[in-house]
């Protein structure tokens, strides 16, 4: 019967936001859980100076704002950049992870969907598939919306998304869900929606990267796999 209801209340949902125009912004907390440094101070081929180097850089790790925003059918996630100094331009793994500098782009009308990076001095524009999911019936509220869990490929690496906001959109390359992603948990990162607007009063207006060379994900990977082979 709960089943029954949840379908009822996401078609009336998404027959009700298909009839007008619809868009958002939604503002998410980015962190990442800090390794254990016990097991690199005491590993013998690991030089002092790269192991105090790896302890400055996990102890720079801090939270990032990230941004998504989306249209009907389009959306663009990326990190929020804030103004920073040259002594506070540090290696934040968390923005690393978070995915540093690229703009990641859907659009379920063209069933586009790709990200922007920079690397080795060039732009990229990266096609990717969409990931699997799979649904479950656990819940759990996040702010004033009810969530369910989707698993990714094992049981650390998964998402909440409420149908109660009815798209498919969602941070970085978590999307395609019957509802907006507003958690996201994948080993030690940690993606969680802090604001969420919809509607807005201003016009949210989405440009699809097109610098770059294009190139699937599959073979951004390979190429860098016979870069760092060279060494």
């Amino acid at each position: 019967m709960r089943k029954i209801i949840v379908l009822i209340f996401l078609l009336f949902t998404t027959l009700l936001f298909s009839q007008q125009k619809f868009s958002g912004a939604i503002i998410y907390n980015v962190s990442l859980k800090p390794r254990d440094l016990s097991k690199i101070a005491t590993n013998d081929k690991i030089s002092e100076k790269d192991k105090q180097t790896v302890s400055t850089i996990i102890k720079n790790t801090n939270d990032v704002e990230s941004v998504l925003k989306f249209t009907k059918n389009e959306s663009i996630y990326k990190i929020i950049d804030k103004m920073e100094s040259d002594a506070d331009q540090k290696i934040n793994l968390t923005k690393v992870v978070a995915g540093g500098n690229s703009i990641y782009y859907t659009d379920n009308s063209t069933n586009t969907f790709l990200y922007q990076k920079a690397d080795g001095g060039d732009f990229w524009l990266i096609d990717y598939l969409p990931s699997k999911w799979v649904l479950t019936q656990e819940t759990k509220p996040i702010g004033a919306y009810l969530c369910y869990k989707a698993i990714l490929n094992n049981e650390t690496n998964f998402v909440w998304y409420t149908p109660e906001i009815p798209v498919n959109f969602g941070p970085q390359k978590y999307h395609g869900l019957p509802g907006l992603v507003l958690e996201v948990q994948i080993g030690g990162l940690l993606i969680t929606a802090t604001k969420i607007i919809l509607n807005p009063k201003e016009v949210i207006t989405l440009k699809k990267p097109i610098k770059g060379i294009k190139i699937t994900e599959e073979e951004y990977f390979k190429k860098r796999e016979n870069i760092f082979n060279r060494f």
